[in-house]
């Protein structure tokens, strides 16, 4: 049965100050819809100024009213996206009839709305909920990263936090995480975690969050600095040095990639799955086949399959002090 509220107008005290929204026959099948709504008005959700709605919604029918069962006086815009579109799109399901707190996220990464996260959190939702396969199309109409979009409609148990980090809300990051998101958590097609989604963004603070490591400035903490042309590498505490050694590169043909890196996992021992050599002490690189290990270093000379040799007693030490999310940078 139809459960129908209706409201002559709401008077919201937003983050920007206070505005009218004013709605007529607002309808729903169900009270969770609604519910919503009403959170996140009371929450504040950030609008522009209001304007006038055209004289007949080209949607609508001869009455004036919508498929959804809404009729409007006024439409308002947030900073994102259509806000009046979003009630009538018949696929947003947090405001239609086939609401979910999985849309319900999603809605609330899409609009990149801090305070309505922590108050669905703050209302029960799982942060490792998986969005709904495929996610509503109003909904995804959010997103405009086609990987993003891929994921929301191709993937499955695609969770908050893995999107909060495909879209970079670096802040949602540690509240999600603060809350209980748990970052072992995969996607059912790719087998993506959020740590994967991460380095394929090459997003070096991003990682280190989801490896509990809080970013430092650039010089502080530990981190360690490879020269491709020197072939040596520095272990370094706070911009000072607590080991130098001797490296073996990339060979020709295999060179070591340049640029900033994390350490995301360390292995005591670990056999390369490409040549299946052994690999003592190896910290990879970015979730990718490349990074630091033990083994034969001809001095000054590169000659490696990509990978970084040290010698092994070097390599043990490096392994005993760097932590996962540790920054290494490897220039020429």
């Amino acid at each position: 049965m139809e459960w129908r509220f209706t409201i002559a107008v709401l008077v919201a005290v937003l983050s920007t100050g206070s505005q009218l929204i004013q709605a007529q026959n607002i309808a729903a099948d169900e009270p969770g819809s609604l519910q919503l709504v009403k959170l996140m008005v009371d929450d504040g959700v950030r609008m522009s100024p209001l304007h006038p709605a055209p004289a007949r919604n080209p949607l609508a029918d001869e009455s004036g009213k919508l498929a959804s069962g809404l009729t409007f006086d006024l439409s308002v815009t947030p900073r994102e996206y259509s806000f009046a579109e979003l009630f009538l799109n018949s696929d947003a399901s947090p405001l239609a009839s086939n609401y979910s707190p999985a849309s319900a996220m999603l809605l609330a990464l899409g609009l990149r709305d801090l305070r309505l996260l922590e108050r669905l959190l703050d209302k029960g939702i799982d942060p490792n909920v998986a969005f709904d396969h495929p996610a509503p199309a109003g909904l995804v109409n959010l997103f405009e990263n086609p990987f993003v979009v891929r994921e929301l409609t191709k993937d499955t148990r695609v969770t908050p936090l893995m999107l909060a980090v495909l879209t970079r809300q670096t802040d949602a990051v540690r509240i999600l995480m603060r809350r209980g998101a748990n970052t072992e958590l995969c996607t059912r097609g790719l087998r993506m975690y959020p740590l994967d989604f991460a380095a394929e963004l090459a997003d070096i603070p991003m990682m280190q969050l989801l490896l509990h490591q809080e970013p430092a400035p650039d010089g502080a903490g530990r981190r360690v600095i490879v020269s491709l042309s020197a072939q040596k590498a520095w272990l370094m505490h706070d911009n000072n040095v607590l080991i130098e050694t001797n490296v073996s590169t990339g060979r020709p043909g295999f060179a070591t990639r340049t640029g900033e890196f994390v350490i995301t996992h360390k292995y005591p021992e670990w056999k390369s799955t490409l040549y299946k050599a052994s690999m003592p002490n190896f910290m990879r690189l970015n979730c990718s086949q490349a990074g630091l290990h033990s083994g034969y270093v001809p001095v000054g000379t590169p000659a490696s399959h990509g990978c970084i040799r040290l010698p092994p007693a070097n390599a043990s030490t490096f392994y005993t002090i760097v932590r996962l999310g540790d920054r290494v940078s490897i220039v020429e």
